[in-house]
């Protein structure tokens, strides 16, 4: 696939379909569905969603706690998405993660999230951006993206989020 872009001897994924099914895994297409259409009414915003692929790309982060978390890019025969895996899971599974590697991962799913990561991914910088995630109690440094904080952005950010949820060093 590196060379071509698709994969000449079939999809890695094909070898686990039925396991996938059976285990009531979505297709990745299906989930990313419910971000980009705002008609999709299959899945409400937190609600807890299965899916299965092949690990493409792994990018291991420490948190400031000193925790370590990591995001994974994942492929099913339909699409890739990328998945947070937080400090707690990870030290479960680590063994597991690994490049290449079939993977059903179950979690929750965030339109709002999503949402703000498009508005960042869209405004390159060269400010970090550090997210507080409240139900984990820590802070985490995304490594994708640098922002220029200007007021656009910030009228952006605040039509999704209360303004004392922003702040800017």
């Amino acid at each position: 696939k590196e060379v071509c872009g698709i994969y000449l001897s079939g999809h890695p994924m094909s070898s686990y379909i039925e396991n996938a099914k059976n285990m009531g895994s979505e297709s990745i297409k299906t989930v990313l569905s419910f971000f980009e259409d705002d008609d999709d009414k299959r899945y409400n915003d937190g609600d807890i969603v299965t899916i299965s692929g092949i690990i493409l790309n792994i990018t291991v982060k420490n948190t400031k706690n000193n925790s370590v978390m990591c995001f994974l890019t994942i492929e099913d025969m339909t699409a890739s998405i990328e998945v947070i895996v937080f400090p707690k899971i990870y030290n479960q599974y680590y063994n597991f993660i690994n490049k290449d590697n079939a993977i059903t991962v179950r979690g929750k799913i965030s339109k709002h999230f999503y949402e703000i990561l498009k508005i960042i991914n869209n405004n390159n910088g060269s400010s970090p951006v550090v997210f507080y995630f409240e139900d984990t109690k820590k802070y985490y440094k995304y490594s994708k993206a640098k922002v220029n904080i200007n007021i656009a952005l910030l009228q952006k950010l605040s039509e999704m989020l209360n303004d004392e949820d922003i702040i800017v060093n």
